[in-house]
């Protein structure tokens, strides 16, 4: 009896895995549809290997309120590669450093990620 209680638990613990998972999935998504409102960019076009400073700045802050969710970077890595962006880890720290760099020397862009993470 003790055994199948286990079981049961383990699969409970299992599905709520894979609930955050999906929510965190959810999450992304919700950003990268602001992301691209704010910016005025399609959301295809943000996960296009286009190098336009807007462009790279939107996937920059993109990262950076993903990241301070908070998200792993794999996790980041794996949300961009769905949307057909292949990014490396590197890059993904490369754009975090970048965007809190920029939030630290222009207040505006703290405004701009309370913008992106209203839900």
């Amino acid at each position: 009896m003790t055994t199948s209680n286990t079981i049961t638990n383990i699969c409970v613990f299992k599905d709520t895995i894979k609930t955050g998972h999906q929510m965190k999935i959810e999450i992304f998504n919700k950003y990268a549809e602001n992301v691209s409102n704010l910016f005025d960019i399609p959301i295809e076009e943000l996960f296009s290997k286009n190098k336009r400073q807007n462009y790279a700045d939107a996937r920059q802050l993109l990262c950076y309120v993903c990241y301070n969710r908070p998200m792993r970077i794999k996790f980041i890595q794996d949300c961009f590669a769905k949307n057909g962006y292949t990014i490396g880890h590197a890059n993904v720290i490369y754009n975090i450093r970048v965007a809190t760099e920029k939030i630290s020397q222009d207040p505006d862009y703290a405004s701009v990620i309370k913008r992106i993470t209203k839900t």
